[in-house]
């Protein structure tokens, strides 16, 4: 469980990244 929240946090942060 721990590690799939990690992967949503990864995705969300280079999809704002992207965004910027």
């Amino acid at each position: 469980m721990f590690l799939f929240f990690g992967l949503l946090f990864s995705i969300i942060t280079n999809l704002l990244q992207r965004n910027l």
